[in-house]
């Protein structure tokens, strides 16, 4: 009898608290996880946006200085309607390799009045990449950027 007496009197959690708090725990834990992942996936599609964005960018300045030393070809001024594949970002763990397609219209001379004795002809330039976007935690987005130019190419 005096055990159970002493056991009645001594302070502590029963079983039941213990249990519904290592469940609010857990709840709370698998919440956070699926905020970092999502946050990591958010950061991932980021990184390809920026990759697309350089890739496309040094295309299209390739582009601007053929038109500014004059030595565009036939082909290359006509457009690319396929496009170059570019690898955006390789495979980590278990994702997939991301590749965009970078595609351009046909360059177009623009019309510019004429300026004292300078030889000047502009050239438009539309430039863009398409990727698709698996980066985001159970999405697949067809994403893409675009530039659009005006290189001047002056003739002495």
């Amino acid at each position: 009898m005096k055990q159970i007496r002493k056991l009645k009197n001594q302070r502590g959690f029963t079983f039941v608290e213990v249990v519904i708090s290592l469940i609010v725990v857990n709840i709370g834990l698998v919440g956070l996880l699926t905020g970092a992942a999502y946050a990591h996936s958010i950061i991932r599609s980021t990184e390809v946006k920026n990759r697309a964005f350089e890739e496309l960018r040094i295309y299209t300045e390739h582009l601007i200085g053929l038109v500014a030393h004059d030595n565009l070809s036939t082909v290359e001024r006509a457009g690319d309607p396929l496009g170059v594949d570019v690898l955006l970002v390789e495979a980590f763990a278990d994702n997939q390799d991301i590749y965009g397609t970078i595609k351009r219209e046909a360059i177009k001379l623009v019309p510019v009045p004429p300026a004292g004795d300078s030889d000047v002809e502009q050239f438009q330039i539309h430039t863009w990449i398409e990727w698709r976007d698996h980066a985001v935690i159970g999405s697949e987005i067809d994403k893409s950027l675009e530039f659009n130019v005006i290189a001047t190419a002056f003739r002495l």
